[in-house]
């Protein structure tokens, strides 16, 4: 994939169960003895869980094998999730330069980013937050709300200062309930995984930017429909998106009927265009069954300040949201505090990355110099010799993730001078 860079303007207690086990001592198969079982059954008292007194009957006749009954208590509640402080981050200070890239692709499977924002609706400071919204200080006029268009989709990003708790984080507006607000307003969509955070008062004090989302629709919907509408017969283009702080999304993208548009569909079903948003620090990969054909532009502005990007465990889909070469160890650390490395690749986290449409897979190694992204062999799910080491991801390529724990808290930070 070539990137041409062109200068532009988130217990309800258990019920708790008890559980009787019914223990039968050997029983002499040559005696001829058949062993009763009666079942006793245990009475819950209320919703306390503790059992029931009840009267003991005397059976008609002996069992002629003790029977031992034990009592298990129930199951203790789960620990609580770990809880671990968001970071105050800072960063080397840098301009935002407006810049136009262009995504372009020769290879059946293609793995990228997005380095450039859509241009901002709004820019200011937030001068109260509360849970179900916000108000702001707008350095733009009143009418910016008006600048939120029908059919697209909206963000609030925290961009500074330096060390307040929010910087990175985003919140998705709700773009219905704040055209019908004050100017000074904004509304959130509570519950959207789109947000990194829950809403609080913390966020006064912030300046922050309102964007559009850069969609897969905005980047190749075009361009797809031009490959339908020329050969109608093409297969389908299948695409795997990242979402911070959630597992990949899989899609498949058909061409609509008679050639007008295109179908994005998910396990069968048309997906929302919330669905193709790509969000900043996310990465998506392009996988084409015969023929490639992948090619589009986006003009809008660098990012200058942290991006949150949550990690799950399990696979993730990231790409650097910044236009240089993420060098690892430098503008990316090789492990946070809760990277599993390993001296076995089978036991450590793992990246793999599509440079040139070649696969390639790398284990979190413990090397003596400290942890280290070495290349595994495929056909052994060993370490590779000679030794090959990961040290950058070039601009604007995506990459799987594996991680063995999570990190809610994780974040990328603007490249080091």
């Amino acid at each position: 994939m070539n990137m041409k860079k062109i200068p532009f303007s988130t217990l309800r207690p258990l019920a708790t169960v008890a559980f009787a086990i019914v223990v039968l001592s050997p029983v002499s198969l040559e005696a001829g003895i058949m062993t009763q079982l009666k079942a006793k059954l245990l009475s819950l008292k209320g919703n306390s869980g503790v059992p029931a007194q009840t009267p003991s009957s005397t059976p008609s006749a002996p069992d002629p094998t003790p029977v031992a009954v034990k009592t298990i208590p129930p199951p203790s509640l789960p620990p609580p999730p770990e809880v671990y402080p968001d970071p105050l981050l800072q960063w080397a200070s840098q301009e935002s330069v407006d810049q136009s890239v262009t995504l372009e692709g020769r290879y059946l499977t293609e793995a990228m980013g997005v380095t450039v924002q859509n241009p901002p609706a709004s820019v200011g400071t937030i001068a109260n937050g509360e849970k179900i919204g916000a108000v702001l200080k707008s350095d733009q006029p009143a009418e910016w709300v008006n600048l939120l268009l029908s059919g697209r989709h909206y963000f609030l990003e925290i961009s500074g200062p330096s060390q307040h708790p929010w910087v990175g984080h985003r919140l998705e507006i709700d773009e219905g309930a704040t055209r019908a607000l004050a100017a000074n307003q904004v509304r959130w969509e509570a519950e959207s995984s789109g947000n990194t955070r829950v809403p609080d008062a913390s966020l006064a004090g912030a300046t922050y930017q309102i964007r559009p989302h850069v969609t897969l629709g905005e980047l190749f919907a075009t361009s797809w429909e031009h490959r339908w509408r020329y050969q109608p017969n093409a297969q389908p283009i299948g695409v795997s998106l990242g979402r911070p702080g959630q597992s990949p999304l899989e899609l498949e993208i058909r061409g609509g009927s008679n050639g007008a548009g295109v179908l994005w569909l998910s396990g069968g079903q048309v997906v929302v265009p919330e669905d193709q948003i790509v969000a900043p620090g996310a990465g998506f990969i392009v996988r084409f069954a015969a023929q490639p054909g992948l090619g589009s532009g986006l003009a809008g502005e660098s990012r200058n300040f942290p991006c949150r990007a949550p990690i799950v465990a399990g696979w993730n889909l990231l790409s650097y949201p910044y236009p240089k070469d993420l060098r690892l160890g430098i503008d990316w650390p090789y492990a946070d505090a809760k990277a599993t490395v390993s001296s076995d690749p089978n036991q450590a986290d793992r990246l793999i990355t599509f440079f040139s449409g070649v696969q390639k897979d790398y284990g979190l190694w413990s090397s003596p110099q400290g942890p280290r992204w070495r290349l595994i062999n495929r056909a052994t799910s060993y370490w590779q010799e000679p030794m090959e080491l990961l040290e950058k991801i070039p601009t604007g390529y995506g990459f799987f993730l594996r991680r063995i724990k999570p990190n809610p808290h994780h974040v990328f930070l603007p490249p080091v001078p």
